[in-house]
């Protein structure tokens, strides 16, 4: 085999093993109550169905289930991997509240159910539960929510990560458009008696 042909074959092989060493992803359907349900394939007992229950549903908006542990919990991490999840950027969100212990303000936790109260408005969570993650986007900023794992959390609750959507300032737009309009009413429209300006 010449060892042209030979690296592209190696490094396929190699990402294809490194794709099926990943946390398997899945999108789960919320329906109008807030409930759905995932299916872990990596955890013992395999495959095993949770049920869920979400308060506020994110209806039509899915759930997105890890049945691995993000690989890191880091507040700016998680912010990535919820970002490209949903398909915006991470520049777009900012944090809004975390809790690794769940004795924070506003977040109580219990074996079947995590419930945030009058937190900083956010409009993504991330919640990991032992070796699993679930993500959540709501389609206007909520205050409040309830989770509620109808079997159980496997292994109980670990954290939770919230963030809320900062739209770009409309007040910058408003601006740098009446900037622009004013610089060409300038040039268009000249005072009586101007003289055109030499270029």
């Amino acid at each position: 085999m010449s060892l042209p042909l030979f690296r592209p074959i190696l490094l396929a092989s190699v990402l294809a093993l490194a794709g099926a060493a990943q946390a398997a992803t899945m999108t789960a359907p919320v329906d109008a109550s807030g409930n759905f349900t995932v299916t872990d394939t990596t955890g013992p007992g395999t495959p095993r169905t949770y049920s869920f229950r979400i308060d506020p549903t994110t209806a039509p908006t899915p759930s997105i289930y890890y049945d691995n542990s993000v690989p890191d919990q880091s507040v700016a991490d998680i912010k990535i991997d919820i970002a490209a999840a949903y398909s915006t950027t991470a520049a777009r969100l900012s944090t809004a509240s975390t809790c690794d212990s769940f004795n924070c303000p506003g977040a109580t936790a219990s074996s079947t159910q995590l419930t945030l109260r009058s937190v900083s408005p956010f409009d993504y969570l991330a919640v990991n539960f032992g070796a699993n993650e679930l993500f959540f986007h709501w389609a206007s900023p909520i205050q409040n929510a309830v989770l509620t794992a109808v079997n159980g959390f496997p292994e109980g609750l670990t954290n939770y990560r919230s963030y809320l959507t900062t739209p770009v300032p409309g007040a910058l737009a408003l601006f740098l458009g009446a900037l622009g309009f004013l610089g060409l009413r300038r040039k268009v429209v000249q005072p009586r008696g101007a003289e055109p300006m030499a270029a």
